[in-house]
């Protein structure tokens, strides 16, 4: 059976999101997957929990609620009502349907392969298989009935032995009658990643990066021009991407609570891009001590901008040298305008080390309390940064709404020896703080003073936390590069109504489309509560790669720690804020950008009208179209950046013709030509502004496209260039 490449990309991102969708479960099946998987998902299936599973906190959370009901009978109903009035898409809507609750009940292993390349066509290399037990024949059926309405493409089977369900696409070489000659659970370079992902895991994902890159190769090399496989060289080489091997994540039981094991195989030494983000030290006490011992959220780990900005400047090099010395030169323009160099003045200046934390006795409970603190590496040199950008954006903010008479300005505040710095806007004021060496950052000068006091008052610190220090040694008490916590049993009764809000949100969408989703979705609070413990999550480095592990009560869970409805509407207010001036230069644009286009259909118009009255023909020149059509010369000229249009003041229209020929704001290419041309054909295009991305271009058959100015500029150069 075949099945057309539409509704192949439909059943695959679907699917994967069924397989993703809850707790996921074991590597089933893996000896049945080829070797030559580039990506696996594996999981047992809800009927098929391991012993660990009976005393979890998640059967706890999924018995007092109702999300099997939502997964087996809500979900299906709606994949089948958003199916209906499109015939191909109910069908793939309807086999959807079909795998999904046996998917989340049976062992489930999704395989894909990569592109074949073998054939007269590439194909994929897919598989889904469901050990459907008495399930599978009367599945296999379903499926196949429903894949005999879909039209032929690209070639589809569907097969079933013993319970097996083996639904394939393309060429992958996937059975239920028969094991792979070498599957992938005889892969060494398998069986040895997984043995770094934890013990006895339920929940798996494989991706082979190797793999990947190998594909890659061959396709640029199969197909790719030569330039194009000396850039994936340069590519390759400048970010280091070679190196990541394998990526691993596995999900078990540990005691009551899921464990989460994640391991990045990219073995020493490391290169470029992958040595800034995998390598770094244990994490300090210093930068741990700044964390109140009376956090609820809290994360530290290392970031090295400096070392990140460096890499970009060499990979820009490598990669393009026309690039490199435009990147360059304005690094160099920033530099003598400002006096200010970006590497070494502001990312060299900054510490490797962050955290970030919420604590309800410095910011209140939500995400508007969040605290940034940086040990810096050259406090007087970031701090001398710092103030130069604030004069910078100042003077910006200054030029944007000082023409309104309205004020937008960084202003300082002096709490005793120290100084913060905030933006005087509504609803929050971004904040920041040098101090004895650290940065520290918040959205209110409040939340920036209380977290200054707490590091200068020697106050208890996370490590003082009991919880934490419990949660730590459980995760192994190793040398840590980077951890993160939550205190989810008071931030869930804090934030329980915003939750079920939030929810509830997306569950009345799916209502509305008739999915009839259940009302307990989510457990009582009473319910919920007993299971619900701290969370946390580590990660270390070794030669090796990078690894990291987290405990949670259930998959999920930190949703509990996310707030609602005053938290998101206030965070949206600041982000909204955040982005006003950026926004408002945008907002300006594209009002400029719709009148140029709105301008050329008007002339694209008048042009045709012209050429109906001159068999044909197109006018010399736009001015033209001002003496002979009824049109306006507003149509012939650009906004500026105040919205008003300039043009001579004068009511003779051959003044205007001439002075729009020479002034207006498109340039006309049509001189000379007939209108019995394609639509491919430029007629005319919008003059590129200063900084300009997107402009107009009028087309042969009336029609505008906004595009980007080098694509437009390509367009215009090939239609110039003289024919052979």
């Amino acid at each position: 059976m075949k099945i057309n490449r539409q509704s192949l990309t439909t059943i695959f991102c679907l699917l994967l999101t069924w397989l993703v969708a809850g707790p996921a479960g074991a590597q089933p099946m893996a000896d049945r997957i080829p070797q030559d998987a580039l990506l696996y998902i594996g999981w047992a299936g809800a009927q098929h929990m391991p012993a660990g599973y009976a005393d979890s906190h998640l059967k706890g959370a999924l018995e007092a609620s109702e999300f099997p009901k939502l997964i087996e009978q809500s979900l299906p109903a709606l994949m089948k009502k958003l199916g209906q009035g499109d015939r191909r898409r109910e069908e793939m809507h309807a086999i959807l349907a079909a795998l999904g609750a046996p998917a989340w009940r049976h062992p489930t292993a999704f395989y894909y392969g990569g592109i074949d390349l073998a054939g007269n066509q590439p194909l994929p290399k897919l598989a889904i298989l469901c050990d459907a037990g008495q399930e599978g024949k009367a599945l296999a059926a379903q499926v196949d009935a429903l894949l005999q309405k879909a039209p032929p493409q690209i070639p589809l089977r569907v097969e079933e032995a013993d319970g097996l369900v083996v639904f394939t696409v393309g060429s992958a070489d996937v059975s239920p009658k028969r094991k792979p000659p070498v599957a992938l659970s005889q892969r060494k370079e398998f069986t040895s990643a997984m043995a770094q992902a934890g013990k006895d895991p339920i929940a798996a994902i494989y991706l082979d990066g190797e793999g990947i890159i190998e594909q890659v190769d061959q396709l640029i090399n199969g197909f790719g021009q030569a330039e194009g496989r000396e850039k994936w060289l340069a590519i390759k080489d400048a970010t280091g991407i070679a190196g990541l091997k394998r990526i691993i994540w596995t999900g078990s039981f540990e005691n009551k609570q899921w464990a989460s094991h994640t391991f990045v195989e990219s073995p020493e030494p490391r290169s470029a891009f992958v040595r800034v983000l995998i390598d770094a030290k244990p994490l300090s006490k210093e930068t741990l001590a700044t964390i109140p011992s009376t956090a609820t959220m809290a994360a530290a780990g290392h970031f090295d901008f400096g070392m990140l900005f460096s890499e970009i400047r060499a990979a820009v090099k490598k990669i393009d040298a026309v690039a490199s010395a435009g990147f360059e030169e304005r690094l160099e323009t920033i530099k003598n305008e400002l006096g200010l160099d970006l590497q070494g003045d502001v990312f060299d200046s900054l510490g490797d080390e962050w955290a970030v934390y919420s604590d309800p006795t410095i910011g209140g409970s939500g995400i508007l309390g969040l605290t940034g603190v940086n040990r810096l590496k050259d406090p007087a040199k970031a701090e001398k940064a710092l103030l130069k950008l604030e004069e910078l954006l100042n003077r910006l903010a200054k030029e944007e709404f000082g023409r309104r008479g309205q004020t937008v300005a960084f202003a300082t505040v002096k709490r005793g020896d120290l100084t913060i710095h905030y933006l005087a806007v509504p609803f929050v004021s971004p904040s920041w703080a040098i101090k004895d060496g650290i940065l520290y950052v918040g959205l209110y000068p409040q939340v920036v003073a209380g977290a200054v006091e707490h590091v200068a008052s020697k106050g208890k610190s996370i490590l003082d936390n009991p919880d934490f220090a419990a949660m730590r040694k459980q995760l192994g008490d190793k040398e840590f590069t980077a951890i993160a916590y939550s205190d989810l049993p008071p931030l869930t009764v804090d934030h329980y109504q915003e939750v079920l809000m939030l929810t509830r949100a997306w569950l009345g969408l799916a209502d509305v489309a008739g999915a009839q989703t259940p009302a307990l979705t989510m457990p009582t609070l009473p319910k919920l509560l007993p299971h619900v413990t701290p969370a946390a999550g580590v990660a270390w480095v070794d030669k090796e790669g990078w690894h990291s592990k987290s405990l949670a009560p259930f998959p999920g869970s930190n949703l509990l720690a996310a707030g609602g409805l005053g938290t998101v509407v206030a965070a949206a207010e600041a982000i909204l804020l955040g982005t006003a001036v950026p926004e408002i230069g945008r907002a300006r644009a594209r009002a400029m950008e719709n009148h140029a286009a709105s301008n050329l259909r008007q002339i694209g118009q008048a042009i045709t009208l012209y050429s109906n009255d001159n068999k044909g023909k197109f006018p010399g020149t736009l001015g033209e179209l001002l003496l002979t059509q009824d049109v306006l010369p507003d149509i012939f000229i650009a906004a500026g950046p105040d919205g008003r249009m300039e043009m001579p003041v004068t009511k003779n229209k051959e003044e205007l013709a001439a002075w729009i020929n020479q002034n207006g704001a498109y340039t006309y290419l049509g001189a000379g030509k007939q209108n019995a041309f394609g639509p491919e054909v430029i007629i005319a295009y919008e003059k590129s502004r200063p900084n300009q991305m997107m402009v107009n271009v009028l087309f042969g058959d009336g029609h505008v496209e906004s595009m980007p100015s080098y694509r437009a500029q390509e367009l215009i150069n090939k239609q110039n260039a003289p024919k052979p």
